[in-house]
């Protein structure tokens, strides 16, 4: 027997422990890329922008956005399959709150306002997006009914 190196029975019980270790090391190995590929299945929302929200479809368009003006107003926008605009909510600072719809070619079509004192307006245009028809309640801005011409110029009106 050599007194200066190990015995048999040492160096195989060594081994086997650096084989436990290195079985430890590749098994938590293991556990970690299994919980990195889980990771990647979990659900999470799709988009977050600054300040705002943004709805995608599969192909990756904008279909709608809730978010924060540059004037710090709140507004929902809801766009068709192009992403174009067809509806805004907002929520002005100055008081004011507004429903725009608008048509297929960008044009501002109905506009429901409330003004800073909370009086409503609902104005209609037509396809060219000039103002046609306005309806408010007396002592607002557009107070009644007004059919408007070519000109912006009074049609009709009652009260």
């Amino acid at each position: 027997m050599n007194a200066s190196g190990p015995t048999a029975p040492d160096g195989i019980a060594r081994l086997e422990a650096r084989v436990r270790w290195l079985t430890a090391q590749c098994s938590i190995l293991t556990l970690g890329l299994l919980a990195l590929v889980a990771w990647q299945f979990a659900p999470r929302p799709k988009v977050i922008e600054a300040n705002a929200f943004v709805l995608r479809d599969r192909e990756w368009k904008a279909r709608g956005a809730l978010g924060v003006r540059r004037d710090g107003s709140p507004f929902l926008r809801l766009n068709d399959p192009a992403g174009r605009e067809r509806v805004m909510l907002a929520a002005r600072e100055d008081g004011r709150a507004l429903l725009r719809l608008t048509d297929g070619h960008d044009v501002f079509r109905a506009r429901l306002e409330l003004d800073p004192r909370g009086l409503p307006v609902l104005l209609l245009a037509d396809a060219d997006g000039k103002t046609r028809v306005t309806l408010a309640p007396l002592g607002a801005p557009y107070g009644g009914v007004s059919l408007l011409g070519e000109d912006r110029k009074v049609v009709w009106s009652a009260p």
